[in-house]
């Protein structure tokens, strides 16, 4: 006898009425701290721009400096100048203004990232690393590259947090560049593939369907057909239909004969002259 063929284990489970669906895999404690590291980067990031609210004379004295260091320094504004000239307060106010916007939108992203990779989603993973490099370019403090901030003559409480968010940031991409949570991605991708192989519906993402950028699904109408029950046999139909025929037949005959009668009735009562 020849050995039959090992059946292939499907990662994906069926349920009722909603067809194949993507299994859901314990989280890996590396992708839990992660989620940790990347709560106290967002926080901290936040911190930061509450603390450049304040610290009037440090962060002026820092514009002034970097202004005269600058190739081509502006002359600072004052009651007798007061074209082409570096105006300080009004600098400050929009570098303030500009930095809190961009961190809180930062950190709106990084958290629906970090949501995003907690339900296993590689590209999320990806976007959290490039975000998280790149948004220093717009004064978010969360970044590896706020280290370099230990060089400057941001004021020291400042220099703190920031150096802090940035080592919570690096922490974070650690954790998601470990192993289990490599496996944690894989598996999760390769049971998404497998359902959406299967019909299942997929999981939406920023511009899937369903998702929060991509089209809308169409709505359900509720609306259930009947069951249209077992198939007529046959032989039944055709004898129903005989008998239908007969029928029709002998109501015929009686129609007529009913119809000659009344004739035969009606010469009869006719008067004879």
């Amino acid at each position: 006898m020849s050995a039959k063929p090992d059946k292939q284990v499907s990662m994906v489970k069926k349920t009722a009425g909603q067809g194949a669906q993507p299994p859901k895999f314990p989280l890996p404690r590396t992708l839990q701290r992660a989620t940790i590291a990347g709560a106290v980067q967002i926080g901290l990031s936040l911190v930061t721009v509450a603390l450049f609210w304040g610290f009037d004379s440090g962060l002026t004295k820092l514009i002034t400096d970097n202004n005269a260091h600058a190739k081509k320094p502006q002359a600072l504004c004052t009651d007798t100048v007061t074209k082409n000239c570096l105006d300080v307060v009004k600098s400050l106010h929009s570098f303030r203004t500009g930095i809190t916007e961009y961190t809180i939108i930062a950190s709106a992203i990084l958290v629906f990232l970090i949501f995003l990779m907690r339900r296993g989603s590689g590209a999320g993973r990806w976007i959290y690393l490039i975000a998280s490099v790149f948004a220093y370019q717009v004064g978010f403090a969360g970044s590896p590259m706020s280290l370099f901030v230990l060089g400057t003559a941001t004021p020291a409480p400042l220099k703190v947090v920031q150096t802090l968010a940035g080592a919570a940031s690096i922490v974070a991409i650690v954790f998601l560049m470990m192993p289990a949570s490599a496996d944690f991605f894989r598996k999760s991708g390769a049971a998404l593939r497998e359902a959406r192989g299967q019909g299942a519906a997929p999981r939406p993402g920023l511009f899937g369907s369903g998702g929060l950028f991509g089209p809308r699904p169409p709505a359900r109408t509720g609306v259930v057909k009947a069951d249209p029950g077992p198939e007529p046999d046959p032989e039944a139909a055709r004898a129903r239909s005989r008998s239908k025929s007969r029928a029709d037949a002998e109501s015929i005959a009686k129609g007529a004969d009913l119809a000659r009668a009344r004739a035969k009735a009606s010469k009869s009562r006719r008067p004879v002259r």
